[in-house]
């Protein structure tokens, strides 16, 4: 396993790297990179990693808080602190997250991204509507229910979401 403050690397290349901002329980075969947004130091070290290891899928999960349903009435109500969120982590993170996506496309290899359906983020963030223009990139919308996703009450979760990756 591979954090970003780490210099720990498996020999072998990974099959997938999950870039993420929380951290979540490692699965076998999947390198886990962990970074700070606004970070450039972090990007950077990611981005040769990435070069040198070439792996096969890299999973981006940036932060949904100014594209997602939500933030539409969250502009509204808090325009202050929306703008503070996504001019310094949100659209940082979704900027990096296309650039990943799109350096992967562009190398012959694979990407998964998810966001709410109706994301923003697409349309908005550069580089995403060039990954969304290349020939590779699929999207399909599904509830979190389908994937077993419940509630404190066990009751299942009707939340759409939008995964976007490359074939």
């Amino acid at each position: 396993i591979l954090s970003a403050r780490s210099s720990a690397v498996k020999q072998e290349p990974p099959e997938c790297i999950f870039v993420r901002m929380t951290s979540a329980s490692p699965r076998a075969r999947i390198s886990t990179w962990s970074l700070i947004a606004t970070s450039l130091t972090e990007q950077h070290a990611f981005r040769e990693y990435r070069r040198k290891r070439r792996p096969e899928v890299c999973v981006v999960a940036p932060m949904c808080r100014s594209f997602g349903g939500r933030s539409h009435m969250n502009k509204h109500l808090h325009p202050e602190t929306y703008e503070h969120h996504l001019r310094t982590v949100d659209k940082p993170l979704a900027k990096f997250a296309g650039e990943v996506a799109l350096e992967q496309l562009n190398d012959d290899l694979g990407y998964v991204n998810e966001q709410p359906a109706g994301s923003t983020m697409y349309a908005t963030v550069d580089p995403w509507p060039k990954v969304y223009s290349h020939p590779r990139h699929h999207q399909v919308i599904l509830d979190q229910c389908q994937l077993g996703q419940r509630n404190s009450h066990g009751q299942p979760v009707r939340k759409s979401i939008e995964l976007r990756a490359s074939d």
